[in-house]
Parts: C-alpha cells; sequence; structure tokens
C-alpha cells in the first residue's frame, strides 16, 4: 500500500544512488497493475527516523513462488536492468547494525527460503550489511554506458571509428531507397499506443519470448510510455522510410541520461538497411540535444554496444539463504550452465 508517487518518496529517491527502474513512476505502474496480474506478493520495507518520522530508506521487493520455494526479490519481474535500494545518501552502511534493525528486516520478510539481489550496479554495501550473511557474485552481463557530449557531430567523430561512420551512412542511403527518412518523437497518447502494438509486432516476428508479447506486460509498457512522456521519463520514437515505421525505439531517462529498452524495426522490409542502428544514432543527436550527458545501452554484452562508444561495467548479484532449499537453488545458480537454467526457474527468476 505504499504510495510511490508521494512527495516523500521523490524526495528520497532524488537524494539516493537508485535507477531509474526504482523511479516513483516506474514502482507505481508495476505494483499497481504488473505485480499482482504476475502472481508476485508484494513486499515493500520502508524505514524511517524514529524522531523525525523522515523516510530514510526503501526495499521495494516481491516474494516469488516455485514448486514450494518462497524467493524474496527486488521488484524486477524481468523487465529492470537494474535493481538497487533506495536510500538516502547520507545513510551509513553501518545503518542496519543499530537497534537490531537488521534483524527485525530479515524476520520481517519471512517466510523465504532465499532473498536474492540480481544486476545491482555500483557498491552493494547498504544490501549487505541488510542481509548480514550474503555471497557475493558477479553476473554473467555487464552494463553499457557511454558519456555524450556536444555537439553531436564532434562526438560522433571522435567516439566512433570512421568505418562505422561509413557503414552508417551506407545504411541511410539504402534507407532512403524506400522514402525520405524522419525521425519523430510520440507525445500524443493514441499515436504512442499505436507506436508500441507495431513495436510488439515487429518484436514478436523476432523474437520468440519477448515479455512484450504477453497482455501483461504490454499494457504495462504501454500505460508507463504514456504517463512517462508527459513527466519526461519515458520516450517512444520512430524511424520513418516514407510512409512506413522502419523501426521504433522506447526509452527512459532519468538522471541526464538515457537507457535504451526496447527496439524494433521492420525485418521484412528494410533488413538491408538496418534501421535499428540509425535508430540509435538518431536518439543519441537528439538526447545530447536535450541536454543528456550519458546513454546506458543497459544489461547485455551484444558486440554492437562498442561501436557507439559504450564501454563495459560489472554488475553483482547477492544472496542470503535460508533454508537448504534455497541454498541449493543459490549454488545451483553460481555453478552455471544447463543446472544454472534449472535454479533459475526454481526460484523463478527466469523470466526474462
Amino acid at each position: 500500500e505504499f504510495d510511490f508517487l508521494s512527495q516523500e518518496y521523490r524526495d528520497l529517491f532524488e537524494n539516493s544512488n537508485a535507477t531509474a527502474f526504482q523511479s516513483p513512476l516506474w514502482l507505481h505502474q508495476m505494483y499497481e497493475s504488473l505485480v499482482p496480474v504476475v502472481g508476485a506478493e508484494p513486499v515493500i520495507v520502508t524505514i524511517r527516523d524514529v524522531h523525525t518520522r523522515q523516510l530514510r530508506l526503501v526495499l521495494p521487493l516481491v516474494r516469488t513462488r516455485y514448486a514450494g520455494m518462497a524467493c524474496i526479490e527486488p521488484a524486477d519481474l524481468g523487465i529492470c536492468d537494474y535493481n538497487a535500494v533506495v536510500a538516502s545518501n547520507e545513510l551509513e552502511t553501518q545503518f542496519f547494525a543499530e537497534d537490531g534493525l537488521r534483524e527485525q528486516v530479515i524476520k520481517g520478510l519471512k517466510p523465504y527460503h532465499l532473498i536474492f539481489f540480481r544486476k545491482m550496479p555500483g557498491e552493494c554495501n547498504i544490501v549487505g550489511h541488510m542481509m548480514g550473511e550474503a555471497k557475493v557474485g558477479e553476473m554473467d552481463s555487464c552494463s553499457h554506458e557511454v558519456k555524450l557530449w556536444g555537439p553531436f557531430e564532434d562526438w560522433k567523430q571522435q567516439t566512433m571509428s570512421f568505418s562505422f561512420r561509413k557503414e552508417l551512412r551506407r545504411k541511410r542511403r539504402k534507407l532512403e531507397q524506400h522514402g525520405d527518412v524522419r525521425f519523430e518523437v510520440i507525445k500524443d497518447p493514441d499515436e504512442i499506443r499505436q507506436a508500441m502494438v507495431l513495436l510488439r509486432e515487429q518484436r514478436g516476428a523476432r523474437y520468440e519470448e519477448d515479455l512484450l508479447q504477453q497482455d501483461a506486460f504490454f499494457d504495462f509498457y504501454v500505460d508507463y510510455a504514456i504517463a512517462g512522456a508527459e513527466t519526461g521519463e519515458a520516450q517512444t520514437a520512430i524511424l520513418w522510410s516514407g510512409n512506413q515505421a522502419a523501426a521504433v525505439e522506447f526509452g527512459i531517462i532519468h538522471d541526464h541520461c538515457y537507457h535504451f529498452l526496447l527496439a524494433g524495426f521492420d525485418e521484412a522490409q528494410f533488413a538491408k538497411s538496418s534501421p535499428g542502428i540509425l535508430m540509435i544514432e538518431h536518439i543519441l543527436e537528439e538526447r545530447i540535444a536535450a541536454g543528456d550527458n550519458r546513454a546506458d545501452f543497459t544489461i547485455g554484452d551484444e558486440p554492437y554496444k562498442a561501436k557507439y562508444g559504450a564501454t563495459p561495467t560489472e554488475l553483482k548479484h547477492m544472496a542470503r539463504a535460508e533454508t537448504l532449499i534455497g541454498s541449493i537453488a543459490h549454488r545451483a545458480y553460481e555453478n552455471g550452465g544447463a543446472i544454472k537454467d534449472v535454479a533459475k526457474k526454481i526460484a523463478n527468476l527466469g523470466r526474462r
């Protein structure tokens, strides 16, 4: 029942190192419309100053179950690239050691077999102190970010290789053969919905397990895209070739950083023109003009990201097992291979 749109949460979020995936609007939409539909149980922990009642920390979590195993994890549901606690920057890492607070939090999270945080950027000290006896490891995939600055043409020349800039020009000429190329950021709610329908179709033709094909996730993205367009937190864009939509891109914006989230293109019509990589170029130019200083290609080690100057950053996972079943599931996850896939399903973490 916590109100993520409240002013106190907005103030805490702005004074924290949390990511775009813990923003007020994102979490509000997730707990309001998505968590109940997928069968997860909301577990939201708030910690306040005992004297002033000021909100100091929020743990946006869910309890998921699979084959009798209960897992406490961040509110992720397979659509978040980063997980984080939302804590005041002034909070000391020893915070949880005071007055038995750690024990209170751990007790409040029960019942569970495993507490599992994944895709953690930066330092995990707060989470580590909360868990106490936590095991820390590195994720298989990294996040990828590039610094932005203007003017765009200067940034492009110094960041991208000559051969890649030449490739982009060649692809553009091929796309122009189908009609005039035009980049458009969509603002109107009805047009955003139509663009997301098109994005769903484009991705469905390429990815068998794309979450956008599920109505609950599609509705979440549409609602967030419309609401985020009004606040400047989300952006839906189309790359046109004549009167045809060659590519669609959806991303979110936080702290002067654009996060690439969902992309699609008309493979049957425009595959040789690579409208997907041309769309990225347009977005980077548009976001530099808007004043962004970073672009985040998010999680995944696809080679194309380095062509835009993005560099990898390691992500961590952290776990605390309460039972033998939880320990076995986490150990299997760490061992990798086929057993890792089984462990993901057991912990209900294989939603992507």
